[in-house]
């Protein structure tokens, strides 16, 4: 028999009760919904609270218990099974999960959909087993309701405030940057993630632009005064990066609803913009001002009264005198009456009034001062449109002088005409016809005429020899296209005698009333006579230039084609007839004749011995370049014309220009490269960067040309980038160095750097560098490096034993507790097989649980497995294993394993002590046996936890009885 003290367990029962009457009382007087909830599901309480928010009008607590919780919350017909809606009531009894929150949308009896959130607590029966849950139900709809409305107003103010033009700032109550919008940043050079938190004056100095003194923050004159501000004119705001920018802006504060200040909200804009239109409108005015002070004609302004409202420095400087002798006097009475003249009146007071504006009115008058002068009048009517006043602007124009030219003049042409008159040359003038209009004395005796009336009104095609008067109409061409018109032609003279003469002449079409050709003619057929003779004297050594494949030519001392070669006709297409004794210029490409022209003239002074690139034109009208020498040729100490050579060198220069659209193209990608690109010279000095370099660095390109490229290191890496240097010297290709870079600002670069070098005849000639900015990669690694060392020191300073295995179940990590647990290092198990671990018996178990947990991540039970050691003493161990997912897919295996060897040796203990105690029976000895099992019970258990043990009854059945070691002596 077994006698047991059952006083302690009446007090427990009554103090049962009374927990049991004062959570009854709780839960009806809740404000939350409450409801106690059976493993059935099935709804045994619920308070008034839930009643109301799930159950039909007027429902009772007997219309709601008895019924399935899914029916009641969900109208459903079965239990929750949606992911991240689980049922709490299934997880507490499959999982024994402790107290748990979850967030729930319900519906109503009403069909209101409602948000709750659920705090569930496990219903622990009076045997530890869990009868049920409790749920409280806290009804958040409307609070929710009322964030999401918040949240969205907010959305709404901040993608205002951040898409407005204006820059604007709020700062809490302490004047700490709260927000920036895009624009603020963008005039301040601070990001918003840099200024948050920060004090306004470190990121908004402002000073006066006059007196350049600093301004007082204006948030803290807001926070102050509590009054809404706006800072003076002439305000500057300092950018981060020292620029100067004229703001105009306003501080308001933000209140709470209380009406205090809650922070400040700062707005500005930039007014660069405006402040040059400002002084664009005022340069304007004063050039306006400075314009009629320093214009040269006087100019004096008149009121409707005639009376002087201002004149300029030009007419006091004139009429010599005075502003004050001047201004706001009647015009006619000044300087005593000298301005009173009958035709000026009659301008002013007859004329000016019946029109808006009068030019070019002469007047003629002997001023007592100046003298007489002769002066053109330009009046001009002007209205005030705002103060409707009528002014009068009057222009003088001093023409004395210009009429005296014009005089001068006048008598210049007579002189000249009698020059002309008198020339031994011929001079004449002919329409665009080819009539002659005029021709003085000489060209009459030239041509052995009597008089000019025997000439005038001919055509001049008709003094022309016969085989060459079909040319005259290309010459009328060329006169009307060009305006000018020179070369040689033939003419047969009254008593049939040819002579040759070279002619100059130009079109004239202003001051006359018909175009008029005006033609200037020397008699050179002696010249030509001669030339022809030399000519002949040279055709033996023609022949021996006639095969060569480049051109060879002559031109005359006027630039005339005297010669070519028949390889002018293979590289020009034009025959060497219809050049020769036209100008060579005419075949030179347009913008290419100034240049060819001056070379002629260099080569007929000796002064050329180089070839000249030209272009020139063919006849199929196709550009080609020849590359020309001209050399003066002499004869008997005088030049007589110019010997050239020129060979085609127009698939060169195409090559050529090719080469460089193609070194423009690499440069435009250069320039445009995102990537740092520079070249080194075989020094290490600096000849091209491109312009990402100078952005990434500040700094121009001037700057940077020239310099070490290891200057731009930190000091402490310059032996690195030095030896990189020399290996790319030596030849090796770099692959990767990454060096760091100082900015002007102080500011550090991690730049990554790879370099090649170039040889021309097997001598370095530069190295070409590529480099990239990685300072957010490496950072970024360096983040990562110590994340990693971080959770790695957890993991190895954990007692339990992590590990993971591959696909294939070899060890790819084991924590040092796996050394401590069985005694081997691990290096000797990474790459081996967990079964080697394993003893044979539980192998079966262990390779199902490793496949399974291949198969899904959903496995989060243990297993017990024994592990061999280093000692030869078998460990118990408690397993859990979970697949690990890379893209998708399991790859691996990993888990921990805890050391439960001793917890099973002291079950295996009691077990044997319990089997002891039944063996003795009913003996005297019985109750200290027991004494002494629940003492070794109570050890094997950790405090605060729960365990069991078996006691067999006299009638030979099986109680369990429940140990809880919460003591200290334990009490059982």
């Amino acid at each position: 028999h077994v006698l047991r003290d059952i006083g302690e367990r009446a007090n427990m029962d009554q103090e049962h009760n009374e927990a049991e009457t004062f959570l009854n009382n709780l839960l009806h007087n809740m404000p939350d919904a409450v409801a106690v909830i059976g493993r059935d599901y099935t709804i045994r309480d619920a308070n008034d609270r839930f009643i109301a928010l799930y159950g039909p009008p007027e429902a009772t607590r007997e219309d709601i218990t008895g019924k399935r919780c899914y029916e009641v919350t969900h109208r459903a017909s079965a239990p929750c099974d949606e992911e991240g809606h689980s049922c709490p009531l299934r997880d507490i009894l499959q999982n024994r999960y402790r107290p748990s929150a979850y967030r729930h949308v319900h519906r109503t009896a009403r069909g209101e959909k409602r948000t709750l959130e659920l705090a569930v607590l496990p219903l622990i029966g009076p045997q530890g087993e869990i009868e049920g849950i409790i749920e409280i139900h806290h009804d958040v709809t409307e609070r929710e309701r009322l964030r999401a409305d918040l949240a969205r107003r907010e959305s709404q103010l901040r993608a205002t405030l951040y898409s407005i033009g204006d820059a604007v700032i709020a700062t809490d109550k302490e004047g700490r940057v709260v927000m920036m919008n895009p624009v603020a940043e963008k005039l301040t050079g601070w990001s918003e993630g840099e200024a948050l938190g920060k004090p306004l004056k470190e990121i908004f100095h402002i000073l006066n632009e006059e007196t350049r003194a600093p301004v007082e923050d204006p948030v803290t004159r807001v926070l102050r005064e509590g009054i809404v501000i706006g800072l003076g004119n002439h305000t500057l705001l300092l950018t981060r990066d020292g620029r100067e920018v004229p703001i105009a802006d306003a501080g308001a504060p933000i209140l709470d609803s209380e009406g205090e200040i809650a922070g400040v909200v700062l707005v500005f804009r930039d007014q660069t913009e405006e402040r040059r239109a400002q002084r664009a409108v005022e340069e304007a005015r004063q050039l306006a001002e400075g314009v009629v002070e320093t214009v040269r004609d006087p100019l004096i302004v008149l009121d409707a009264d005639l009376r002087v409202v201002s004149a300029n420095r030009a007419f006091y400087r004139l009429f010599q005198t005075t502003p004050e002798a001047t201004e706001g006097r009647p015009f006619y009475e000044l300087d005593e009456g000298q301005w009173n003249i009958p035709e000026l009146r009659r301008l002013l007071e007859e004329i000016l009034p019946q029109n808006t504006e009068l030019e070019g009115f002469r007047l003629e008058h002997a001023f007592a001062r100046i003298g007489r002068r002769i002066l053109l009048l330009n009046a001009r009517r002007l209205q005030h449109e705002k103060e409707g006043t009528r002014l009068i602007l009057l222009v003088i124009e001093d023409v004395t002088e210009r009429a005296r030219a014009e005089q001068q003049l006048r008598e210049s042409e007579e002189r000249y005409r009698d020059l002309v008159e008198n020339s031994l040359q011929l001079i004449c003038t002919h329409d665009l016809e080819g009539r002659l209009l005029s021709v003085n004395r000489a060209g009459v005796q030239i041509m052995g005429y009597n008089s000019a009336e025997e000439l005038i009104g001919r055509n001049i095609r008709d003094f022309l020899s016969p085989d060459v008067r079909h040319l005259f109409d290309d010459y009328l061409q060329t006169i009307r296209r060009k305006g000018s018109a020179s070369g040689l032609m033939r003419v047969r003279t009254a008593n049939g005698e040819e002579r040759i003469w070279e002619y100059h002449n130009t079109l004239r079409t202003e001051g006359v009333e018909q175009p008029v050709v005006r033609g200037l003619a020397y008699d050179i057929t002696d010249r030509v006579r001669a030339e022809q003779q030399l000519r002949e004297s040279e055709a033996q050594y023609r022949s021996l230039f006639e095969d060569v494949p480049e051109i060879i030519y002559s031109l005359s001392p006027e630039g005339h084609f005297t010669a070519l070669n028949p390889a002018f006709e293979r590289v020009t297409g034009w025959s060497v007839e219809e050049w020769l004794g036209k100008p060579f210029d005419e075949l030179i490409h347009p913008q290419d004749r100034a240049l060819a022209r001056r070379e002629f003239r260099r080569a007929l002074r000796g002064e050329t011995r180089e070839f000249r690139p030209m272009r020139v034109l063919t006849k199929d009208g196709e550009t080609i370049t020849l590359e020309v020498l001209g050399v003066a040729q002499v004869h008997e100490g005088r030049t007589v014309g110019v010997t050239g050579f020129a060979h085609d060198i127009t698939d060169r220069v195409r090559a050529e220009q090719q080469l460089r659209e193609s070194e423009e193209r690499f440069r435009t990608y250069v320039e445009q490269a995102n990537d740092f690109i520079f070249v080194l010279d075989p020094k290490g000095r600096l000849t091209f960067v491109n312009q990402a370099i100078c952005e990434a660095l500040d700094c121009r390109e001037e700057d940077l040309l020239g310099q070490p490229a290891t200057a731009l290191v930190a000091p402490e890496a310059r032996p690195l980038a030095e030896q990189a240097l020399r290996r790319v010297w030596s030849g090796e290709t770099v692959r990767r160095v990454v060096l760091p870079v100082r900015r002007p600002d102080g500011r550090q670069l991690l730049v990554e750097i790879r370099g090649r070098a170039f040889y021309h005849q097997g001598r370095l000639s530069h190295t070409l560098h590529i480099a990239r900015d990685v300072t957010a990669q490496v950072r970024a690694e360096q983040a990562l490096r110590a994340s990693e060392k971080r959770y790695r020191n957890l993991v190895d300073s954990l007692p339990i034993l992590i590990y993971a295995l591959s696909k294939e179940g070899t060890f790819t990590f084991l924590n040092p507790a796996f050394e401590t647990i069985t005694g081997w290092p691990v290096d000797e198990w990474l790459g081996r097989p967990f079964e080697d671990l394993v003893l044979p018996e539980d192998l079966p178990l262990a390779r199902e649980r490793f496949a399974r947990a291949l198969k899904t991540t959903q496995t989060r039970t243990t297993i017990t497995l024994r592990i061999r050691t280093a000692w030869g003493e078998p460990r118990v161990m408690e397993v859990l294993g979970v697949g690990r997912v890379e893209d998708g897919e399991i790859t691996a295996v990993t888990g921990f394993a805890h050391d439960i060897t001793d917890r099973v040796r002291h079950q295996r203990e009691i077990e044997a002590l319990a089997q002891l105690a039944q063996v003795v029976g009913e003996t005297t000895a019985l109750q200290p046996l027991l004494e002494r099992i629940l003492e070794i019970a109570c050890q094997a258990i950790p405090a605060a936890e729960k365990g069991s043990i078996l006691l067999r009854e006299p009638d030979g059945s099986l109680r369990i009885r429940a140990l809880h070691r919460y003591r200290d002596p334990p009490l059982y």
